[in-house]
């Protein structure tokens, strides 16, 4: 089993990076095609590592018939552990070696994504992006959410950036989202974060993020005073993340 553990480490830090973006898939967690239809596949019936061999029999070890049969069984192509269990040979074991893609932790969350979409009459879940100033404000900070959405199976439409807070809860009302998420600079979120945010939540917001840190936990305690639910920003397990956004937003997993 030593293969296996030593394979399970590199494994699991592989996807630890793979969750976090830090080693990106395009298309799958970087660059998403939202709208792009999914692709008909085949379904595996029997699972990997199993076998339909039957059971072998041979005969007693007397007159040298067991090594005939055993090289006969050879080229039946019985596999050495089949004649092992037929000679009734004690087998070590050890974890089986699980194949895994990179993509799956990302793929299961389209699909679950594109199953409740399907169930709602192919209305796709949205997470609207409440922009706040500037484009030049907001514009890098919500397309790299917006990507980030995406890769969870969402429609993410991105405001057109507005101080006036009627403006933004009317942009979120017109979304048709129950999740939205606040994007623009620091310097924009000190002076309009904490009132967009409470109006977002009064205006019906189930589960509201803003984009980006906080710069220290003074700020982090007003962010969730006023109603933000949570962070998103580089660095995060953009997986459990992606997760919760869609346990927000009714996705059953």
């Amino acid at each position: 089993g030593r293969l296996q553990a030593d394979i399970t480490v590199a494994r699991d830090a592989r996807a630890r990076d793979i969750a976090r973006r830090k080693q990106p898939i395009t298309g799958t967690s970087e660059f998403p095609n939202v709208t792009e239809p999914a692709p008909k596949v085949l379904k595996v019936t029997e699972p990997l590592g199993t076998s339909s061999e039957d059971p072998l029999t041979l005969p007693k070890a007397d007159g040298g018939h067991l090594f005939e049969a055993l090289i006969e069984a050879a080229r039946e192509g019985h596999s050495v552990t089949a004649m092992a269990l037929a000679r009734g040979i004690a087998q070590e074991t050890c974890p089986a070696l699980i194949m895994r893609r990179d993509a799956e932790a990302f793929e299961a969350l389209r699909e679950a994504a594109d199953a409740a979409c399907e169930a709602a009459g192919d209305k796709r879940p949205v997470a609207f992006i409440a922009t706040l100033g500037t484009v030049a404000d907001f514009t890098m900070r919500a397309t790299w959410v917006r990507n980030v959405l995406e890769a969870g199976g969402f429609l993410a439409p991105v405001g057109e950036g507005v101080v006036d807070l009627d403006g933004l809860v009317a942009a979120f009302k017109a979304s048709t989202a129950r999740i939205a998420v606040l994007a623009s600079s620091d310097a924009v979120y000190d002076g309009a974060a904490l009132d967009a945010a409470r109006a977002l939540k009064a205006a019906g917001v189930k589960a509201l993020y803003l984009a980006g840190k906080p710069k220290d936990d003074a700020t982090a305690e007003a962010y969730r005073a006023a109603g933000i639910d949570g962070l998103i920003h580089a660095g995060l397990d953009m997986v459990a993340t992606l997760r919760a956004v869609q346990t927000a937003a009714g996705i059953g997993h």
